[in-house]
């Protein structure tokens, strides 16, 4: 063999040796890259795999696969191309739910994305950046992953050219062996509610389904629930409670019950002590009888049945549309509540509601919000009462407030926009003469109230062009909003009114919240960390706001 001839077959030779090592490389870039991706997420956000960690894993080594598939497809450039996107979009999304899970202690939703998004970076970029740097450590472990390929490209340690078919068919049969395979073993953990099973076949909660699925099960699930408009069980799957069975028919309505006749109270028995018994048998004559005070008979308690005058049963049977009429079907069937001795306690008494943002117990001190303290121990007192943390914390908040129903998804409150709502507070007190205002003292279309709360039958004004000028702070002043709106209603003879807070909104400290800050001076002695200082210190910005309503309030009581 000439010497040309063997230095062209060491050539080939040792380039199918680098072929074979770049193309190794590339199909196991993805399913690596997302495998690592779920491992840091999981350490800096649930401070380790834990148990459930063999889903996530799975789902992304899958998932990777598939990835692979995507960038083998093409010619060299456009694959170099896409796989940077690809590696890049993945470690922005990791990098943005780590984040926004450090500010809101929650997920981000894609619906939130799409509905909230714009919204939500101007108002918060500062808690972002904020957050950011908090996070600087695993939020640069995850963008490394874009630097790592770019380098291994530039120095052509990996290659994405167009593979062949047999590659494509190991890739996809890969991809699709994994998912089933992890699947089926779901049920290994049990299939009770909340389970890893449970999470993905039935009731799919994005803060629990990311650490038992993974992130990239997690926004799989919640795309197809933006893209469907399914966010939680259909009708069709719902069993109803406190029913004969789960497909009630329609039948009466429920009849009044009686109020129940009072049981005649019998006169009291005077006792008859030892002293007045004794040297009896000596003493002449009757006993005298004493005169008793009749005891004055109890005002009957009303305790007839809570019912609408509406003819369930009527509307279910003219009905054609399936799922309404399932729900005339439950209303018909179902038993009602009875009146109570709190029923018509404060009939046409005036209403001011409010929902506090960030309040919790720990924001009642008798010495740093006593007029909180004040409030919390000498009104109602609803001991069995839990707040969970909604996908959207605040509407969702709000939204089980306005409503009394239950959340599904996301921006449950946003949604009844387009519904009619003729049970929101507004529409019912203006019924009875009264009028109905609303009032936020942040941004006036944040979460779309602007369409919500008109819709909830109030005339609504918010701060940034609602109509309610307050000093543009962040947060906003809860007293400032309600100096500027009592004078709007307090005239009234009757009147509703409903505030949305905003003092006590996170973050909690005194640098970036301008009611902690105004508020440091009281909360400065405390031996507590300086995050519950500045969160006591907001929260001492609604103290001040209900002082001051009160004092409003007790004045002009005395004025009429």
């Amino acid at each position: 063999m000439s010497e040309e001839n063997w230095e062209a077959g060491e050539g080939r030779q040792r380039r199918r040796r680098s072929w074979r090592k770049e193309q190794i490389l590339r199909l196991v870039w993805f399913p690596a890259l997302f495998f690592y991706f779920e491992l840091v997420f999981h350490l800096f956000v649930f401070g380790g795999p834990g148990g459930n960690f063999v889903f996530p894993a799975l789902f992304a080594v899958a998932f990777g696969l598939l990835a692979d598939l995507l960038t083998c497809a093409f010619p060299e450039r456009a694959n170099r191309i896409l796989a940077v996107v690809l590696t890049a979009l993945g470690a922005v999304w990791y990098a943005t739910q780590l984040v926004y899970q450090h500010i809101f202690k929650a997920f981000l939703s894609i619906y939130s994305v799409g509905a909230n998004g714009a919204d939500a970076i101007g108002e918060f970029y500062m808690q972002a950046l904020r957050a950011i740097w908090a996070k600087i450590i695993p939020v640069l472990l995850l963008l490394a992953a874009i630097v790592l390929l770019v380098v291994l490209l530039k120095t052509k340690q990996i290659r994405f050219e167009r593979e062949k078919l047999p590659c494509v068919g190991i890739l996809a049969g890969g991809a699709v062996l994994l998912h089933f395979l992890a699947v089926p073993c779901l049920s290994a953990f049990g299939q009770e509610p909340h389970s890893p099973y449970d999470l993905y076949h039935s009731n799919f909660v994005m803060d629990l389904s990311m650490e038992k699925l993974g992130v990239l099960t997690s926004t799989r699930k919640d795309i197809v629930q933006t893209i469907s408009g399914k966010s939680g069980d259909d009708i069709d799957d719902i069993i109803f409670i406190g029913l004969p069975d789960a497909t009630p028919t329609a039948g009466p309505a429920p009849q009044q019950t009686p109020v129940p006749e009072q049981t005649p109270v019998p006169e009291p028995t005077v006792p008859v002590t030892p002293e007045a018994t004794r040297g009896a048998e000596n003493t002449p004559g009757p006993t005298p009888t004493p005169t008793l005070t009749p005891t004055p008979t109890p005002t009957p308690i009303d305790t007839s049945p809570n019912v609408l005058a509406i003819d369930f049963a009527g509307l279910a049977e003219a009905e054609s549309n399936k799922k309404i009429k399932k729900l005339h079907d439950y209303m018909a069937n179902s038993v009602p509540t009875n009146k109570n001795e709190y029923t018509g306690m404060f009939e046409g008494y005036n209403l001011i509601m409010l929902t506090a943002e960030g309040y919790s117990q720990w924001a009642v001190n008798e010495e740093i919000t006593p007029t909180l303290y004040k409030m919390a121990h000498e009104g109602f007192y609803f001991e069995n009462y839990y707040t969970p943390l909604w996908w959207t914390s605040t509407s969702d908040g709000e939204f089980v407030e306005c409503t009394g129903l239950i959340p599904t998804g996301t921006n449950s409150f946003t949604k009844t926009a387009k519904h009619y709502m003729p049970f929101g507070f507004g529409w019912i007190f203006q019924k009875l003469g009264y009028s109905a205002r609303a009032y936020h003292n942040h941004s006036y279309t944040y979460y779309h109230r602007d369409q919500t709360h008109p819709n909830m039958g109030y005339d609504y004004k918010g701060a940034k062009g609602g109509g309610l000028e307050v000093k543009l702070t962040w947060p906003e002043s809860d007293l400032e909003m309600m100096e500027k709106t009592i004078p709007e209603y307090i005239g009234d003879e009757k009147f509703h009114t409903y505030y949305m807070t905003v003092s006590g909104h996170m973050e909690y400290n005194f640098s970036g919240n301008s009611m902690s800050s105004k508020n440091r001076e009281y909360v400065s002695h405390l031996e507590i960390s300086d995050e519950a200082k500045a969160y006591l210190a907001c929260q001492k910005e609604l103290d001040f706001a209900m002082q001051y309503l009160l004092e409003q309030l007790e004045e002009a009581r005395h004025e009429n």
